[in-house]
């Protein structure tokens, strides 16, 4: 079962700031003006603005794919989010695509096919692979510090020995 994706969000109760809070979904964020979580895309538009305010569009089911589609409120922007399963196995592989349906160009100034904001609590562990030549798949397993943690490989479109991209 796919399950759900994101949870309800708790309304902020009166008299109290959190500038970190978002009563919107943070399951693909752009960078939002007020938001100060990390977002998995920043894009400029033609015009220059800078930014982007991602909204629930539509979902379908594909085979064994989730895919559910975000769109820019403004500007004509579509990203679908791509869950895939792999039958029985407890594995949900994760890729992004995104889609220009105006006239003029945009910029992608980063895109990430995932950012995973944690709910309070915790301690958090990571769990992961990597190595070298000869000593691919070592796992590594680490308590999760507040803060930001990336694991990228930066060798194109194929997967490395360096940073295998799975994480638990």
């Amino acid at each position: 079962s796919l399950g759900e994706l994101t949870q309800p969000s708790k309304l902020q109760p009166k008299g109290i700031s959190d500038h970190a809070y978002s009563p919107r979904s943070l399951e693909y964020q752009a960078n939002e003006p007020h938001c100060f979580n990390e977002p998995a895309i920043r894009v400029r538009f033609a015009d220059g603005v800078r930014g982007a305010r991602l909204v629930y569009f539509k979902h379908h089911i594909k085979e064994d794919i989730l895919i559910i589609t975000l769109r820019e409120e403004t500007y004509p922007l579509e990203v679908e989010l791509h869950y895939q399963l792999y039958g029985d196995l407890p594995l949900i592989a994760r890729s992004v695509l995104f889609r220009n349906y105006g006239e003029e160009e945009l910029t992608l100034e980063k895109m990430s096919s995932a950012t995973v904001n944690l709910p309070e609590g915790g301690p958090w562990r990571l769990t992961h692979f990597a190595g070298r030549w000869g000593k691919e798949y070592q796992r590594q397993e680490t308590i999760l510090p507040q803060g930001k943690v990336v694991l990228e490989n930066n060798r194109g479109l194929c997967a490395a020995h360096q940073i295998v991209p799975f994480f638990a």
